[in-house]
C-alpha cells in the first residue's frame, strides 16, 4: 500500500523518455524510442516547483540553450511535445512557451529552435508545440499518423521533409488511418521550405500533406500561411466538414504565399462553405475546400459581462453562420470575414448590452459594416478604447460614407449599424458598445 503523499505525481502518470523542465538545458543528438507517453517532453512550469519552489527561474520564457540533432520513433504519445507544464500540487495546465532573452520582459521575445529533428512511426503525433516564436527547422517526419502541429503563434517548420509513407515499413499503422504531414491551428503559424513525399493513402479521411486540426473549437488566424512548399506523390491539401459545435473548423483559411499548393500566389484555400466563399472562388473538390482570391479578417464578438453565443452572423449575399463560442466562454465568439462586406449579428440569448467588436489581421482602410439590435436608441459607441464617444450619423447613408467615425440607430428597426474601419498604422479595428 502507498503511504500518503508517496503516491506518483499526476504529471507521472505520462512517461517520457526525456522530461525537460528548463530549456536552459542541451539536448543533442539522443534517442527517444517507445515510450508509453512521449519522447522529448518539455514540461515547464511558470515557476520551478517541489523542492526547487522559490527559485527566480522562469522556465516558460527561458530561451532554448540547444535541442538539436535528435530522434524519436515508437512512441505513444508525440515524439517532441512543448506544452503542458507541471502546476504545484502535481497537476499539468496549459503552457504557452514565449522565449526571452530577459525572461521578465516581453518586449525581449527570442526565438527557440529545435533543429535537425527526426521522427518515425508514431501512431498519433509526432511533434506539438504550444508556444510564441518557436521554430522546427531541418526536421525528418516520417511514418506518423501526424507530423506536425502547432498550437502556438509566430511559430514555423522551415526546411524540413514531411513523409506520409516511407520504405521503412516496419509495424505500419492500422488500414485506413490518414496521413496528414502539417496541420494549422492557432495562428500566425506557417510551413516554409517544406517537402511533402507520399501523402495519398486512402481512408475515411483522405489523407494530404497539409491540412488543419480537427474538431477545432477555438479562434485559427486567416495569416496562417504556407510557402515555397513542394510536394512529391501527394495530396497537397484535405480538410473535413467543420461539425456545428466547432467554430475554428468554421473559419479555417490559410494563404498560399507563392502559389505553390494552389498555382495562384497570393489565394486562399478555404473551408467549402457558403459563409466563407463567394462567387470569386474556384471549389477544389478533391480537397473539400475552396480557393478564393480576397483577404480574409478574424471577427470577434465578446463581453467582459455576458455571454455573446450562440450568435448568427448573416451576410449581405444571405450567407449565414452560426457560432456557439469559444468552449467553456461563451462571452467570446470568433468568425472568419470576407472585408468590404456589410454583416447582421443575431443573438441566440438575450442582446448584450456591453459588447465588443474588433477586426483582427487588418491592414490600413479594411472595412465592415455591421448591424445588431440594441436595446438603447443612444449607445455610447467608443472606437478602438477612444475616450469619446462617436457621433450619431443622421442616415445610413451618412454612415457608409463615413471613415468609420459615426454610428447609426434605426429606430423603426431597432437595430445598430456601425462601420468598422481599420486606421493608418494599425491591424485591428475595436468599437465598445456601452448604455448611457
Amino acid at each position: 500500500m502507498t503511504a500518503v503523499g508517496e503516491g506518483v505525481l499526476a504529471s507521472d502518470t505520462r512517461a517520457a523518455t526525456f522530461w525537460i523542465t528548463n530549456p536552459d538545458n542541451t539536448i543533442r543528438g539522443n534517442a527517444a524510442a517507445g515510450s508509453e507517453g512521449f519522447g522529448f517532453w518539455y514540461a515547464l512550469p511558470a515557476s520551478p516547483t517541489g523542492l526547487s519552489t522559490g527559485s527566480p527561474l522562469l522556465p516558460r520564457s527561458t530561451p532554448l540553450r540547444e535541442f538539436s540533432g535528435n530522434v524519436a520513433h515508437s512512441n505513444r504519445r508525440a515524439g517532441l511535445n512543448v506544452d503542458d507544464g507541471p502546476l504545484p500540487d502535481g497537476t499539468t495546465d496549459v503552457t504557452t512557451y514565449a522565449p526571452r532573452t530577459n525572461p521578465a520582459d516581453a518586449a525581449t521575445a527570442v526565438v527557440a529552435d529545435f533543429t535537425d529533428f527526426t521522427a518515425y512511426k508514431h501512431g498519433g503525433r509526432a511533434v506539438w508545440l504550444r508556444g510564441q516564436s518557436l521554430r522546427l527547422s531541418g526536421a525528418v517526419l516520417a511514418d506518423n499518423a501526424t507530423g506536425a502541429t502547432f498550437a502556438s503563434s509566430e511559430t514555423f517548420v522551415q526546411d524540413a521533409l514531411f513523409a506520409g509513407e516511407s520504405a521503412n515499413t516496419g509495424v505500419p499503422l492500422p488500414a485506413g488511418t490518414p496521413r496528414r504531414g502539417y496541420e494549422f491551428y492557432d495562428g500566425r503559424v506557417g510551413a516554409d521550405r517544406v517537402t511533402f513525399a507520399n501523402f495519398t493513402a486512402a481512408g475515411s479521411i483522405p489523407s494530404s500533406a497539409i491540412g488543419f486540426h480537427r474538431t477545432n473549437g477555438f479562434p485559427l488566424s486567416p495569416e496562417n500561411f504556407a510557402g515555397a512548399v513542394t510536394f512529391q506523390n501527394a495530396t497537397p491539401f484535405y480538410i473535413e466538414a467543420p461539425l456545428a459545435d466547432k467554430d475554428g473548423d468554421k473559419s479555417a483559411v490559410f494563404l498560399d504565399r507563392d502559389g505553390a499548393v494552389t498555382g495562384s500566389a497570393g489565394a486562399y484555400v478555404v473551408v467549402n462553405t457558403p459563409f466563407m466563399t463567394t462567387g470569386a472562388c474556384s471549389p477544389r473538390p478533391e480537397w473539400n475546400a475552396q480557393v478564393c482570391p480576397g483577404r480574409y479578417l478574424t471577427f470577434q464578438v465578446r463581453s467582459d459581462v455576458e455571454s455573446v453565443a450562440p450568435l448568427t452572423i448573416t451576410r449581405d449575399d444571405a450567407a449565414a453562420l452560426s457560432l456557439v463560442g469559444v468552449p467553456d466562454h461563451p462571452n467570446n465568439a470568433y468568425a472568419s470575414l470576407v472585408p468590404g462586406r456589410t454583416y447582421a449579428l443575431a443573438f441566440g440569448g438575450a442582446v448584450p448590452l456591453q459588447p465588443r467588436l474588433m477586426l483582427r489581421n487588418s491592414t490600413e482602410g479594411e472595412w465592415v459594416r455591421l448591424a445588431l439590435p440594441y436595446p438603447q436608441a443612444a449607445p455610447r459607441v467608443i472606437r478602438d478604447f477612444g475616450s469619446q464617444p462617436l457621433a450619431a450619423a443622421a442616415n445610413l447613408a451618412e454612415l457608409d460614407a463615413s471613415a468609420g467615425d459615426r454610428y447609426w440607430y434605426d429606430v423603426g428597426t431597432g437595430l445598430l449599424h456601425l462601420k468598422m474601419v481599420t486606421r493608418a498604422a494599425r491591424t485591428s479595428a475595436t468599437i465598445q458598445i456601452q448604455p448611457q
